[in-house]
């Protein structure tokens, strides 16, 4: 399950505590916007997060919804926008003037929204997120009635992805796997205590299981993009694009020799300039990748992965040697 990190629960300091959740492991970093500018916070400080910040994930909560809300909104890093429909005065002007958003558009409901309302506009979008507390307010109660919303949902929008947002905590977050939502918003449960937010990262991922074998998120190599060591360039570019894992690994005599990602394409493309379409996956692939043997736990996984210094999602198994598959933290 994907995580949102919300920046309301710590009221200030906003950029440093960005950051904390970006080397935690984080996904997003959900930003609540009001129709009025909240404190210290205003609506074009979401510019301030460039791409050194995790990306964004933002919550508009206004009457009114203009162009120039949605061109700012387009000029920050944000991937995912949910308007809150309740505040909304006019939700299908509010929704054609948000559909030229560039990422993930949705509405932000609440359990006591009847669905008949919000019915005609769910065919124009790509998510909802499921308010399961009091939209805006920082540590308020889950509603366990939301529960039955995102199972009705699911039901009747098979193809809309759904979040959840409010009271979220390591067991909610393992009961809300099973009512098929895919990315949880948690905030003072997160900031609480920054030095416990690994262990808590990890509960809200996977359910909080510390014995977790890595299998139970194993992709087996026959669902990987592999290319062997004479693949030539087309071939490799063919492979990550297809993976659509932005990775693909180098395997010969089923041991894995290597893996190739896009940065490995830049690089190889400085190096190689125009002479690089005879080169084969042998002499572009990265040979000092990180790797992962299948006698881990999740856990251990998990917090290996964040004592590295670059981000890292797809990760290779192995097992004495053999090539066995790989794993996304994503």
């Amino acid at each position: 399950m994907q995580i949102s990190g919300s920046i309301l629960a710590v009221k200030n300091e906003f950029m440093d505590y960005a950051r904390v959740l970006k080397k935690s492991g984080v996904d997003y970093l959900h930003i609540d916007l009001f129709g009025k500018d909240d404190g210290e916070f205003k609506f074009s400080d979401i510019l301030r997060f460039d791409e050194s910040y995790l990306p964004l994930d933002v919550h508009m909560i206004y009457e009114r919804v203009t162009d120039r809300l949605i061109d700012t909104v387009n000029k920050s890093t944000a991937r995912i926008l949910s308007l809150q429909y309740e505040s909304l005065d006019n939700p299908p002007d509010a929704i054609r003037k948000a559909s030229l958003f560039k990422g993930s558009l949705g509405l932000a409901v609440t359990p006591s929204t009847s669905m008949k309302d919000i019915e005609p506009y769910l065919g124009s979008l790509q998510h909802l997120l499921v308010m399961c507390s009091e939209p805006g307010v920082s540590g308020a109660k889950f509603q366990s009635g939301s529960y039955q919303m995102l199972d009705t949902l699911h039901e009747r929008h098979p193809s809309l992805s759904l979040y959840a947002d409010g009271g979220i905590e390591g067991g909610i977050a393992k009961q809300m796997s099973s009512h098929k939502v895919k990315m949880v918003v948690s905030g003072s449960y997160l900031a609480k205590n920054v030095a416990d937010m690994d262990q808590k990262i990890y509960e809200l991922k996977f359910g909080g299981g510390s014995d977790i074998p890595i299998s139970h998120l194993l992709i087996k190599p026959i669902s990987l993009p592999v290319v062997g060591m004479k693949a030539d360039f087309l071939e490799i570019i063919e492979a990550i694009n297809g993976g659509k894992l932005g990775v693909c690994f180098v395997v010969d005599n089923g041991k894995l020799q290597g893996i190739i990602c896009d940065g490995d394409i830049r690089r190889a493309y400085l190096k190689f300039e125009r002479e690089i379409f005879a080169e084969t996956a042998g002499q572009i692939m990265n040979t000092n990748y990180f790797s992962a043997d299948m006698a881990l736990t999740l856990k251990d996984l998990y917090l290996k992965v964040l004592e590295e210094e670059k981000p890292i999602s797809v990760i290779p198994v192995t097992s004495n040697g053999e090539f066995i598959g790989a794993v996304s933290l994503r």
